[in-house]
């Protein structure tokens, strides 16, 4: 189930249940049993990311297992804890406890890994909407939380562990949760919207000949592509189109063509955001390339905070880009002591 879960297209249903045989399995064995069983439990279905880490990003094997390892051995210790709890017959403890010792561990990776929220395990529910949207009260945490929490105490439930009315709490506490976040994300996403609203199109591509391409007509070919598939999704109304970030290296006359390619598939109606690796004489940049609707070049803007080892040979940027913006649009602004923050709305002479 966590193979599937966590899969480039995953079945976010299966993320809620996915721990289940674990645990209810390690109600019933030694501390030792159940630390294997859940280490295993979940290495084996973090395999699915083997080929991205090892193959695509290439990180060396060693890397890329404790990468498949890491969150395993977590897990294991997780289950431990919930044990722990479930043995004495202290069901909602045991489910806290499950639920706060992953969260615990997102939230260091969240403040020391370089990459940040990369890897955590509420992105699975992308595909749900109305679990999302509890996101703007508790961040991608307590999405995490439930993820853990309501098969915890489901768990709890069904362990024959407690009393009575221990087991009628945990009850409670594996349907309420569902319920509430469920019906609320549901309530949530069938109010109308206010304000304004922008059609946004994202064009990508996974095929190797289209990742970085060097070769100028490799580029020419890709880029193509991409300008076609933005003007299908113009003619569909979308007004913004998102490409990757670096979808080719570009250099010289390679950067005037990519403004040739993409100003003109911007059809007068639309907005395109393109990102390269454009070299210089003088230094290799990370670079956003913004197309507006006047099927000129509007602006540019080089990434400011690099992924090392992977970007250490790139020029961070320095610059905030300003986007000239109809009506009202999301934007930074800034406060006193010259901190940022980001607003909901501005008027369209403010920055962007």
């Amino acid at each position: 189930m966590l193979w599937f879960a966590t899969a480039l297209n995953p079945v976010w249903w299966l993320t809620w249940i996915a721990s289940l045989p674990v645990l209810l399995a390690a109600a019933r064995v030694s501390g030792r049993i159940a630390f294997l069983a859940a280490l295993a439990a979940w290495a084996i279905g973090g395999l699915n990311q083997w080929s991205y880490l090892h193959g695509s990003i290439g990180l060396p094997w060693p890397i890329a297992l404790l990468g498949v390892l890491r969150p395993a051995l977590v897990f294991a210790v997780a289950v431990i804890l919930w044990l722990a709890f479930i043995v004495p017959g202290m069901l909602v403890r045991a489910a806290l406890g499950f639920a706060g010792a992953w969260v615990c561990y997102e939230f260091c990776l969240q403040r020391t890994s370089i990459h940040s929220t990369w890897g955590n395990i509420a992105y699975l529910q992308m595909n749900c909407l109305p679990v999302l949207q509890l996101a703007s009260l508790t961040g991608v945490a307590g999405i995490s939380f439930l993820l853990f929490f309501v098969p915890g105490a489901l768990a709890a439930l069904l362990s024959a562990k407690g009393k009575h009315r221990d087991r009628l709490v945990a009850l409670s506490c594996a349907v309420i949760p569902v319920v509430i976040v469920f019906g609320s994300g549901t309530w949530r996403l069938s109010k109308p919207l206010q304000g304004m609203r922008l059609r946004v199109g994202l064009v990508a591509s996974d095929t190797s000949r289209n990742l970085r391409p060097r070769d100028p007509e490799q580029i020419r070919k890709t880029f193509t592509q991409y300008a076609a598939a933005a003007k299908r999704l113009i003619e569909a109304g979308a007004q913004l189109i998102v490409l990757p970030e670096k979808d080719a290296i570009v250099s010289g006359e390679m950067t005037n063509e990519t403004d040739r390619i993409f100003a003109q598939a911007t059809q007068g109606a639309a907005i395109i955001a393109v990102g390269v690796e454009r070299w210089t004489p003088a230094a290799k940049l990370n670079e956003i390339r913004i197309y507006g609707p006047d099927q000129r070049l509007w602006a540019t803007y080089e990434k400011h905070h690099m992924l090392p080892p992977f970007e250490s040979n790139v020029l961070p940027g320095t610059t905030l880009t300003i986007l000239p913006a109809e009506g009202k649009i999301g934007c930074q602004a800034p406060e006193p002591a010259g901190a940022l923050r980001f607003n909901s709305c501005h008027n369209k002479d403010e920055p962007l």
